[in-house]
């Protein structure tokens, strides 16, 4: 499970009080018998090959001008070249916050391209 620079799993800069409850959402798939390991985007670590074949669970962002999300989407690109699987995919990222590519999805998915 990958958190923000701020330690927690939300999508939105403006306030922590939003945030999922991390202990908790760990507990949760422990409890379906998944290892949960916790890390910041910025200690992915793109030398290693611990990513591969591993459901990497991450979140957005909202921050003013997208800047962070950039990055986000920089090491989601960068997992994902490693072999990691994405939850969700790389495609709902893209989409979110993404009126364009959110209707281009919407599109595709109706006639079964996605």
């Amino acid at each position: 499970m990958l958190v923000d620079y701020r330690g927690t799993f939300y999508s939105s800069t403006k306030r922590v009080a939003g945030s999922m409850d991390v202990p908790k959402l760990i507990q949760l798939f422990e409890n379906y018998d998944f290892i949960v390991k916790v890390e910041s985007f910025a200690d992915v670590d793109f030398r290693s090959d611990k990513y591969r074949s591993v459901y990497v669970l991450y979140q957005s962002s909202e921050d003013p001008g997208l800047h962070y999300k950039d990055y986000i989407e920089d090491v989601l690109l960068g997992l994902e070249l490693m072999g990691a699987i994405l939850v969700p995919d790389f495609l709902k990222f893209r989409a979110h916050h993404n009126k364009v590519f959110m209707e281009i999805l919407r599109d595709t998915s109706k006639n079964g391209l996605v």
